[in-house]
């Protein structure tokens, strides 16, 4: 209930801004046609790859629970969440620094950059490390 409410006064959030945009800046208007659909392109592909790379952690760390309870019986799962939660955690941060540090990796192999490429691959490892 407080979830559904939390996500009514956002959108109520949402309308009211837009209507004084709209009220003071008439002369505005989004359309499809201003989109560089190019870009838009380039944003949906990192989405999709993000959304892949978290898809992916989670099913690995989400199903645990499935075969914990096949194999040993119900009564053992919660030995194992606690550890579980505690992963889950990491790899979030971790999967973070994989969406921005991938692409820009590859592009850095693609440019042929490789000194730059492995000073980045040392800073973000570092980062995920500590």
């Amino acid at each position: 209930m407080t979830l559904a409410a939390v996500q009514v006064s956002c959108l109520a959030s949402i309308l009211r801004h837009w209507l004084l945009i709209r009220r003071h800046y008439p002369g505005v208007r989004i359309s499809l046609a201003d989109f560089d659909m190019a870009m838009v392109r380039r944003i949906f592909s990192f989405s999709l790859y993000v959304l892949l790379l978290t898809a992916g952690a989670r099913l690995s760390f989400e199903t645990d629970a499935l075969v914990i309870g096949a194999l040993m019986g119900v009564g053992a799962i919660p030995f194992y969440v606690v550890a579980n939660s505690l992963i889950v955690y990491v790899m979030d941060f971790v999967i973070a620094i994989a969406a921005v540090v991938s692409p820009m990796a590859t592009t850095l192999n693609t440019g042929g950059q490789s000194d730059q490429l492995r000073e980045m691959f040392l800073k973000w490892s570092k980062v995920a490390c500590h």
